[in-house]
């Protein structure tokens, strides 16, 4: 496929996305008026817009596209990540054209569609079931509970990590181990480089002192119930990347915090964190068919 068509491709997956946010004559004019023209210097984008014509020029070097005998580790180096970093501008892009603003409230909460607003009510359930089946007391019920919704704030994944370090003094500390590592391969990956460095030092560090706490202070050691279970959340975790994008990273570490419970005997946790990350899977895959692209014929 050529780089403009597949350009194309991308915005209007991406149009598909917000068709619910803005009227169906702008939508239809809009996508049926999309064009990508590749130039010496650039990408050409023209669209119509309420009759009028408009027209925006992107370098080259915004937009990365795979080559025939790309290296899988110049694929996923932070600068060269390239499905995610070509979704943040072309999402950015189709927010711009349609005057869509996605930020923040007056109180520092993120602007949220239905799609994670169903995470959120997730979240929730899960605390339910975490609280009457888990194994968890009403302390470390308290403490998880944050961890769950940080994200979703203005610099959310900064509180995350620094939460997760505070986390790693807790008794939460064996699932923290898990879940700090993960957040730091995440982050590590995350084309938002805003306070990467900061988030990757934080995490890493929750991560170091969790596995000191666990093997060497409380003397815990790896048994089959966690290692089953972590595989297991590799998996789901790759699936799960394969099948969306995501800008939040919490959902796909809470089956890598349970697997970590099991070090320390929680059993029920282990099993209700693999429900979970199958949960999300599924949803990924049924919501990632919901934005897919839309086909416009030429008249």
């Amino acid at each position: 496929m050529k780089n403009e068509n597949a350009l194309k491709y991308l915005f209007l997956r991406y149009m598909q996305k917000v068709k619910g946010k803005v009227s169906k004559d702008l939508f239809h004019e809009v996508v049926s008026s999309l064009e990508v023209i590749s130039e010496v210097n650039g990408y050409r984008v023209s669209w119509k817009k309420n009759k009028n014509q408009l027209e925006r020029i992107f370098d080259k070097e915004e937009f990365e596209f795979f080559k025939r005998g790309d290296l899988r580790e110049e694929r996923e180096t932070p600068g060269n990540f390239k499905t995610n970093q070509n979704s943040v501008l072309a999402n950015d892009f189709v927010n711009k054209i349609f005057g869509i603003k996605e930020g923040i409230d007056s109180k520092g909460f993120r602007i949220i569609g239905l799609r994670e607003l169903c995470k959120i009510m997730g979240n929730v359930i899960f605390l339910f079931f975490v609280a009457t089946l888990g194994g968890l007391n009403i302390i470390q019920l308290i403490l998880l509970a944050p961890l769950l919704f940080l994200e979703w704030m203005k610099k959310g994944k900064l509180y995350v990590t620094i939460y997760l370090l505070f986390l790693a003094f807790t008794s939460l500390n064996p699932g923290i181990l898990a879940a700090s590592f993960i957040y730091t391969a995440l982050s590590y990956f995350d084309p938002d480089a805003k306070f990467r460095t900061i988030r990757i030092l934080f995490s890493l560090l929750a991560s170091i002192w969790s596995m000191a706490s666990v093997f060497l202070y409380a003397g815990y050691g790896f048994n089959m119930l966690f290692f089953m279970t972590f595989i297991l959340s590799c998996v789901m975790l790759g699936f799960r990347l394969f099948f969306s994008i995501h800008f939040r990273f919490v959902s796909l570490v809470v089956p890598f915090f349970c697997s970590g419970l099991a070090l320390a005997g929680v059993e029920n946790i282990a099993f209700m964190g693999i429900l979970y990350g199958i949960i999300w899977l599924f949803f990924d895959m049924y919501s990632y068919k919901l934005i897919a692209p839309v086909y416009v014929k030429k008249k």
